[in-house]
């Protein structure tokens, strides 16, 4: 329900669903390893691309670096006509008297984007603040008449803000832990395929297994040695099944 709410309304965590976010994350980075051609994996170690795009399609969670928050205070004029204190009675327009906007910033490092991702667990009263740079802002305003005392304020928000992220990070968490295996996965798919439907890419010599793949049973994981000195894990039912295809084991009954 919180999907169609804009950045520029000021609450946190209601814009974008995380767990949707993650899953266009990990479909991208396979997307990305699915476009490389062979050679490019030919010539780079699968450890060393597994790095790379593990590294690239991480999710930094926030950290509030609440030790060094600093405020600012500004002389305004403060729109009073919903104080139920005060008897106003046309609030149809602005009641403007003299006061202060106090903005309270908190650096903080991760992700900016995290502030505006809904986690799985949520709260239905959101918090309010706005996200400029390296920096998480909390605005107040009080008149001078009836000045309120801010740090309860504050601390509230920083609390609800900080129990939203501590929502996000388990996802977080295994999303990152996943990514290695999902990018190897991703690029020993890439080169089954190449094999299959392409042929040897060029430059690329493959090694076939000494023992005929189909008396190995098939939770086996077969070594294949491609040129370069790059090797690869393979499932023995996935060589299997290439070989067949590509008639290594044509006759074979």
């Amino acid at each position: 329900m919180f999907g169609s709410i804009d950045k520029s309304k000021g609450l946190l965590f209601v814009t974008y669903d995380l767990g949707q976010a993650i899953q266009n994350m990990q479909q991208k980075m396979q997307e990305e390893i699915a476009s490389l051609d062979g050679n490019q994996i030919l010539n780079t170690p699968v450890a060393d691309l597994v790095a790379h795009f593990a590294e690239e399609h991480k999710i930094d969670p926030i950290t509030l670096l609440k030790d060094q928050w600093y405020a600012d205070t500004k002389e305004v004029r403060v729109d009073v006509r919903r104080d139920p204190l005060r008897w106003i009675q046309d609030q149809s327009k602005p009641c403007l008297v003299p006061g202060e906007r106090i903005e309270v910033h908190i650096p903080f490092e991760g992700d900016s984007e995290l502030f505006y991702s809904r986690a799985n667990t949520y709260s239905m009263n959101p918090p309010g603040a706005t996200v400029e740079s390296n920096e998480l802002v909390l605005r107040y305003e009080s008149p001078s008449d009836a000045p309120k005392e801010m740090r309860p304020l504050v601390d509230q928000a920083l609390k609800e803000i900080e129990q939203h992220i501590a929502w996000q990070r388990p996802m977080i968490d295994a999303h990152n832990t996943a990514l290695p295996g999902l990018a190897e996965q991703a690029i020993v798919r890439n080169l089954m395929l190449k094999m299959l439907f392409n042929g040897a890419v060029e430059g690329l010599q493959v090694e076939t297994p000494l023992f005929a793949p189909y008396v190995v049973p098939m939770s086996v994981a077969i070594l294949v040695v491609l040129g370069a000195g790059a090797v690869v894990l393979v499932p023995a039912l996935a060589w299997l099944f290439v070989l067949m295809q590509r008639g290594v084991l044509a006759g074979e009954a």
